[in-house]
């Protein structure tokens, strides 16, 4: 847990002392390929769980729907939080 702290503190660090640099104004392709990177990895461990493959059919409609509701629960809390404390820095 603590190496994980410090890795958020020194991208914290970095990003303060190299926000004025192009190269970092661009990160946000970069997160978005790694979550997607991480994402497709995920899916690979899960299509390699034989445990989690046998129980695909019984998880099904509550998996579905606690997926869903999690995820409209992220958009809409992103939506507030982005009209709440960016919505005068975006235009």
């Amino acid at each position: 847990m603590f190496s994980v702290l410090a890795c958020l503190i020194a991208g914290v660090v970095v990003g303060h002392f190299a926000r004025d640099y192009r190269a970092v104004r661009h990160t946000g392709r970069l997160i978005s390929f790694t979550i997607m990177l991480l994402l497709f990895f995920l899916g690979v461990s899960v299509g390699q769980n034989e445990t989690i493959l046998a129980n695909l059919s019984t998880i099904g409609a509550k998996g579905v729907l606690i997926s869903l509701a999690s995820t409209m629960g992220s958009v809409l809390a992103s939506w507030w939080v982005y009209r709440r404390f960016f919505r005068e820095h975006a235009a």
